[in-house]
């Protein structure tokens, strides 16, 4: 099994690179904007300090008698015209990442709650170009190398698995051991952001939500206007209004501010009056 201490003969951290990650744990940190907007903005950052021009960040919620997790936070940098296919493929079973599962299988059969492995430590080149996610969803998107941090979020009960993508173009080399330690030791410091977006419930109510409710909630928190999500789901704003009253009485919330508070909290307005 993959070890997460490399060797010593292998390339290490540099001065430099420990500043830099201090710098923006402490930058992210410091922020005072709403959750989303933070762990955007220490992604940008991790991304800049290896080389990667995407990213994804993705919470779900595994359901007994479900085939598909229930996402439930769901961030990316990745363009409007090949987001919608990526996830598409996160929750189509024949498409899933091939990698995916062997990083699971090791999270769960290892003492380390974080861990950090790139593509080529999970899979050989020939099982990764031959398989259909590559072929369906990565190539026509001109994505290769990749780099997973998973992080259980429940150790009992349902799991809820935190899962951080770093993604390369064609043209891009593979990421190195310095680069995967790099994502790994950021991604471990910024460990308040890890349930930031998870609603106090732990998920457990969000399945009632309908799957347009829920796409509406992803966008809400992610720092949306109504307008704007009315755009990207192709929908009138009333109905994108509709949406968020059903949202705000399913919380127990008046306002979007109240949402955030709610989230950041685990306590909404009538637990604050009690």
């Amino acid at each position: 099994m993959f070890q997460e201490h490399s060797p010593a003969d292998e390339p290490v951290f540099t001065e430099n690179d420990v500043r830099q990650v201090i710098r923006l744990v402490a930058r992210t940190a410091a922020m005072r904007e709403p959750p989303a907007a933070c762990i955007r903005a220490m992604m940008d950052g991790l991304c800049e300090l290896v080389g990667a021009p995407y990213w994804t960040w993705l919470i779900a919620r595994a359901t007994p008698g479900e085939q598909r997790p229930v996402f439930i936070a769901n961030l990316t940098n990745l363009p409007e015209n090949i987001r919608e296919d990526f996830y598409r493929s996160s929750t189509d079973p024949s498409a899933y990442e091939p990698n995916m599962p062997r990083l699971v299988q090791e999270s769960r059969s290892s003492s380390l709650s974080h861990i950090t492995r790139t593509r080529q430590q999970l899979l050989s080149d020939e099982e990764w170009y031959e398989s259909l996610h590559y072929r369906q969803h990565r190539a026509p998107a001109n994505l290769d190398h990749c780099m997973y941090s998973l992080c259980p979020l429940k150790l009992e009960g349902v799991p809820i698995v935190l899962s951080v993508g770093l993604h390369r173009t064609h043209d891009q080399q593979p990421f190195n051991e310095r680069e995967r330690r790099l994502a790994h030791l950021l991604l471990t410091e910024a460990d308040w952001l890890r349930t930031a977006l998870v609603p106090p419930d732990e998920g457990v109510t969000m399945q009632s939500l309908a799957p347009r409710e829920r796409q509406t909630l992803m966008f809400l928190m992610d720092g949306h206007s109504s307008k704007q999500i009315a755009t990207k789901m192709g929908i009138s704003i009333h109905s994108v209004n509709d949406y968020l009253k059903t949202i705000h009485r399913h919380y127990g919330v008046s306002s979007r501010s109240e949402l955030f508070s709610y989230f950041l909290t685990g306590q909404n307005q009538d637990a604050l009056r009690d």
